[in-house]
């Protein structure tokens, strides 16, 4: 059997806003077809196309790359979708595949722009519901209420604009960045540790141990600022009401009183699921379960669709230049095709 090589660039992993086709002769991740919803069947649906080569002879064609767009709010239009996506492509840092342009300057200039686009958008989709509500996502935002910090007001009050606007941002961004780095490094570790891969071809069920050890060895969140709201000590250090502090997340995914050999990739490892990568009590992501769900069943279709993969030799494993988070610009591997994957392309 031919072993078919691409070089796998990370933005594979993400939304691509341009669209239209790419040059033929090489092999891409492209995702197409239904959107994922809901649930596991949902995510599988827009996994199984991750690795869905189009074979023209022993070449394949590349086609715009759109993986797990689960970033819809339903009940808006598609312009919505769009409105997000260049939000999240004019990020500070060359992230979702933007390319890297000259100035700190022009980022944050673009990042202004996007950012002003999508709130106004946003903001006028909020003022319609108010006379015309419907049942989503932001109709439930103008009628939810909180309790407000300042002490001396007891009733509960409606969010204002700029609150459910950051909310909305949060919601749709959040995950995007995040998810696509630990399914980058969830293929870098399984490349790097051929018996993993072995395991995990053999037996597909490990996928939710493969995502767990990811999330603890390479925690895509480092870190979280806080702040101190009362006088501490914390492991014979003092800690004095209002100071600010980072809990490094990735440092207690690697605390070796817990788990051992914390530098190795052991996803049978004892206490996997006790990791932090998704935070604690009342700071806990409330989307871990969406992103374990989408690293397991993507470890499950890689494990479908691939005999072999390796990293290429022309790799850098250049990290982001990100004090927060942590993940590659670039990973490029090579692949063997399954029969399962060139029998369901040529159906």
């Amino acid at each position: 059997m031919r072993s078919h090589h691409a070089a796998v660039p990370l933005s594979a992993l993400r939304q691509d806003a341009r669209g239209g086709s790419r040059s033929s002769g090489e092999q891409h991740w492209c995702a197409h077809g239904d959107q994922a919803r809901s649930g596991h069947a949902g995510v599988a649906r827009s996994a199984d196309v991750l690795v869905d080569v189009r074979w023209s002879g022993h070449a394949a064609q590349r086609t715009g790359a759109r993986a797990f767009r689960r970033g819809d709010v339903e009940g808006l239009p598609a312009s919505a979708h769009d409105a997000h996506r260049r939000s999240a492509r004019a990020h500070p840092l060359p992230a979702f595949g933007v390319p890297r342009v000259p100035s700190q300057g022009d980022r944050r200039d673009g990042a202004g722009r996007s950012r002003d686009e999508f709130q106004h958008y946003f903001a006028e989709q909020i003022e319609l519901r108010r006379t015309h509500p419907q049942d989503d996502l932001l109709t439930n935002l103008l009628n939810a209420t909180i309790d407000d910090d300042d002490p001396e007001v007891t009733d509960n009050r409606q969010l204002d604009m700029p609150e459910m606007l950051s909310i909305v941002q949060q919601l749709l961004v959040a995950g995007n960045e995040t998810t696509t780095k630990t399914l980058t490094e969830m293929i870098r570790l399984l490349a790097e540790n051929p018996q993993e891969w072995a395991k995990l071809k053999a037996d597909p069920s490990r996928a939710e141990k493969v995502m767990e050890e990811t999330l603890r060895l390479s925690t895509p969140t480092q870190g979280m600022w806080r702040v101190v709201t009362k006088d501490t000590e914390l492991g014979g250090v003092a800690l004095k009401k209002g100071q600010r502090i980072i809990i490094v997340f990735a440092s207690a995914n690697r605390d070796e009183d817990l788990f051992a050999e914390p530098d190795a990739f052991m996803p049978d490892r004892e206490h996997l699921r006790d990791n932090l990568a998704f935070g604690k009590g009342i700071h806990f992501c409330l989307g871990a379960n969406l992103s374990r769900l989408e690293g397991k069943v993507a470890a499950e279709e890689l494990s479908k669709r691939l005999d072999s993969i390796s990293l290429t030799s022309s790799n850098k494993f250049e990290y982001f230049p990100s004090f927060m988070l942590r993940g590659l610009t670039d990973l490029e591997i090579e692949f063997t095709p399954s029969e399962f994957s060139r029998t369901k392309v040529s159906a």
